[in-house]
């Protein structure tokens, strides 16, 4: 996982991400880096920066690789919208045969297969362990009581799958046709894990309609396991306000790009300010609404208390107690509905507060200052993550850009791998290159 920040006021946008790379196989998380490039220019040219999270790659090929083609395809090109930006690049990744051919895509997806079927099993030997240390059962794994948790098991997370919205870039038909052309594979996977539990039947079939909606169905908190997080912000042509645009990729299932828009935010007169944290955001939404989550999600559950404690006690004391005033009851639950109300005004409002008063901060920022906001939030969940028990997950140094209107992108702090004074023909040669693209383009608009 990574942090990345996202500031933008009138002025301009501030793109902050963190130096963690995670690198996946078989859907599970091999290792991290804390040397790897996330933030980048979209265009070489026009105000438009791009940062990627969750995975370093897509399948198999480096998102820094995708990116840097992407911009070189695109050129002098420029777009009225920062979200024309996007869906060009979406564009892009759907016209790659040779950089994901179909041999790719199978492969892929049968790691992702295997990769949910793991889950399914460790779920299943979860529950088989709490079935046996409550004694309930002999302890024998194919005892028809494991029979029953295994099956269960799988029967709820296809309703799970189930449950989630269909994906607007890859229908039932086409997930289908797919499987149909690694079924040999499919049969094995469902066949091995079948064979291990001692199922049959109808789980085989459920196990099969798993791997259907892995491709057609939405679940953006397993997909990106496989998949990436693009976070796109600057300028189109047309706009004087910086916008920025999320947006989830997949896959792709027989040259069929599974993706999403998650979301666009732009700067304008009615929201003068905007700060957006994304991966982990823990920290960072906790300082902007001045309370963490977890804590806010407690008052909730507490205030829920407050609110109905007092109708179950007026319940039993009416069925227990004879005699008892009906009026009494209702003055208990009539005082504990307003005090459950003003608890959760008090603390909605002091969150809105906060909020509101950390953005008219933001909104009156200049560019360097702007930076210096993503830059530190970025800088406060690597410490929180580093108080944590487990593997720290955020770490320095901090890559950081600004993109204006009238100055385009530019980088404010920048990790390289190499020596700059050692490299000197690197920056001549990517000097050149602006240069000589810049003169093509000159002339063939004139």
């Amino acid at each position: 996982m990574t942090s990345e920040v996202v500031a933008m006021n009138r002025m301009g946008i501030a793109l902050a991400a963190d130096s963690v790379i995670s690198v996946y196989s078989d859907g599970v998380h091999k290792k991290k880096h804390d040397s790897g490039a996330k933030l980048f220019m979209l265009s070489n040219v026009h105000p438009v920066g791009i940062m990627f999270f969750s995975n370093a790659s897509f399948m198999g090929v480096p998102w820094e690789t995708i990116i840097k083609l992407f911009r070189k395809s695109l050129g002098h090109a420029s777009f009225d919208t920062l979200e024309e930006y996007g869906q060009e690049l979406i564009k892009f990744l759907r016209e790659q045969d040779k950089m994901f051919p179909i041999e790719v895509q199978q492969r892929y997806f049968i790691q992702k297969f295997r990769a949910e079927c793991r889950d399914i099993e460790e779920n299943c030997q979860q529950r088989f362990k709490k079935l046996h240390s409550s004694q309930t059962d002999d302890g024998d794994p194919n005892s028809n009581a494991s029979l029953e948790i295994y099956a269960d098991v799988i029967r709820i997370r296809l309703e799970e799958w189930t449950n989630r919205p269909a994906s607007e870039n890859i229908d039932r038909d086409c997930a289908e046709i797919f499987l149909e052309s690694i079924s040999d594979d499919l049969d094995s996977i469902v066949e091995q894990i079948c064979t291990k539990f001692g199922l049959f039947g109808e789980s085989i079939q459920q196990l099969r309609e798993i791997a259907t909606s892995l491709i057609y169905k939405l679940n953006w908190g397993r997909e990106l396991l496989t998949g990436t997080g693009l976070v796109i912000g600057g300028f189109g042509e047309s706009e004087h306000f910086p916008v920025v645009q999320r947006i989830n990729i997949g896959g792709r299932y027989n040259d069929v790009l599974k993706w999403q828009e998650i979301s666009v935010r732009k700067v304008s007169e009615e929201r003068p300010s905007y700060v957006e944290s994304f991966a982990i955001t823990k920290a960072v939404d906790g300082f902007l609404a001045g309370i963490y989550t977890e804590l806010h999600q407690l008052l909730e559950v507490m205030t829920k208390l407050i609110h109905d404690i007092p109708t179950l006690v007026n319940h039993i004391l009416v069925e227990r107690i004879e005699n008892f005033e009906a009026e009494w009851g209702q003055r208990l639950i009539s005082v504990s509905n307003v005090l459950a109300t003003n608890l959760r005004d008090q603390v909605n409002y002091r969150v809105q507060s906060r909020k509101k008063d950390v953005l008219s901060v933001v909104e009156m920022l200049p560019l360097s200052e702007l930076a210096n906001v993503a830059s530190t939030l970025v800088k406060l969940s690597s410490f929180e993550q580093l108080l944590q028990p487990q593997t720290e997950a955020v770490g320095e140094p901090i890559d950081v850009a600004v993109i204006s209107k009238g100055d385009g992108f530019i980088w404010i702090d920048r990790k390289f791998y190499f020596k700059n004074e050692l490299n000197y023909r690197y920056f001549d040669n990517l000097e050149r290159g602006i240069l000589e693209s810049q003169e093509t383009h000159d002339r063939e608009q004139g």
